[in-house]
């Protein structure tokens, strides 16, 4: 071992929790003839093995506290990464069927959309099941039954994959999370147990579907897609939903929950760059006894992702089983 090898690790057995620029400059001042600034810190990072994997190997790393002065350790996130869906192509985005209460005219009618523009991917945008007697508020006891409900969800889901030969990915809604609410309140010893995750419960696994779980988000292209309720509080009831999801996200992106359609446009004023934002309408009965009167219209998005990972989206109303482009 040469004598700069021997101080460095004599200086870093020293003060074991200081940062390498400190390091650096101790050795500059005590060994001004042997280092300089540059030379300090390049020795520091090649005895810890951090200049590249053929110097490890030429090296018997140093194995010293790492440098952090609080001894904290690493944070937990809670929040998965976002979803990144890069591939150029198609994507047919649904959200909100509810069922057992979906409109099965509106999700014919989209469907058919997607197969006469030979769409292969397909993105559930959250609340494709509804989960009626999980819900928080006062139920009526003889509405459908969650165990219904899952079978409908999973007769749908098997005819999907029938019509989209691509990839499905199911985004976790606010309804969906009315089953892992349930359980944390009601049934705690059951948390945690592989058969009652949601993605088990719902059978997504089974059908080689992506799951989007409920706080976390997906990136098609340069556009983010959000279900909506796992954005921050103040949009409940937005009169454009669209312009709402630009002021919380600052991004280009596109969100369903509230069940109508709305567009929004921005461009920055210094950096010149437009984004575009988005609310799709929902593929459920229009009228439902928490709202009867609403101003709720059926509808879906086209997002289509090009060779630039920049995605090109429409927004579609749908009217009594027609499909009208609104923006």
């Amino acid at each position: 071992m040469s004598r700069r090898d021997r101080i460095i690790d004599e200086v870093i057995d020293k003060f074991p929790n200081v940062g390498n620029r400190t390091l650096a400059r101790l050795l500059v001042e005590q060994y001004p003839e042997l280092y300089t600034i540059e030379r300090a810190r390049h020795s520091i990072r090649y005895r810890f093995g951090a200049t590249g994997s053929r110097d490890r190997k030429k090296v018997n790393v140093c194995e010293h506290k790492k440098h952090c002065s609080l001894q904290l350790p690493p944070g937990i996130n809670q929040v998965k990464k976002p979803l990144k869906l890069n591939q150029p192509g198609d994507w047919l985005v649904i959200s909100d069927l509810h069922i057992p209460y979906h409109d099965e005219i509106a999700i014919e009618t989209c469907i058919r959309y997607a197969v006469d523009k030979k769409i292969k991917n397909l993105y559930i945008n959250g609340d494709c099941v509804d989960f009626y007697k999980f819900s928080d508020f006062v139920v009526d006891p003889r509405q459908s039954s969650p165990s219904n409900e899952l079978e409908l969800l999973r007769v749908f889901l098997k005819s999907l994959k029938k019509q989209f030969k691509g990839k499905i990915v199911y985004k976790i809604g606010n309804h969906e999370d009315r089953y892992e609410r349930y359980l944390y309140q009601r049934a705690s010893a059951v948390v945690g147990i592989e058969q009652f995750e949601l993605d088990k419960v719902l059978g997504l696994g089974d059908l080689g579907i992506t799951c989007v779980s409920s706080k976390q988000h997906s990136i098609v292209g340069n556009l983010c897609v959000f279900h909506g309720h796992e954005l921050p509080k103040g949009m409940a009831s937005p009169a454009n939903p669209a312009k709402s999801l630009f002021t919380k996200t600052g991004c280009s992106g596109v969100v369903g929950h509230h069940h109508y359609l709305s567009h929004w446009c921005m461009t920055e004023g210094v950096r010149k760059v437009t984004h575009n934002t988005y609310s799709i309408g929902c593929l459920c009965k229009l009228v439902k006894d928490y709202s009867p009167v609403n101003n709720w219209n059926h509808g879906f998005g086209h997002a289509r992702v090009n060779s630039k990972r920049r995605t090109e989206f429409r927004n579609y109303l749908i009217d009594r089983g027609q499909v009208e482009c609104q923006f």
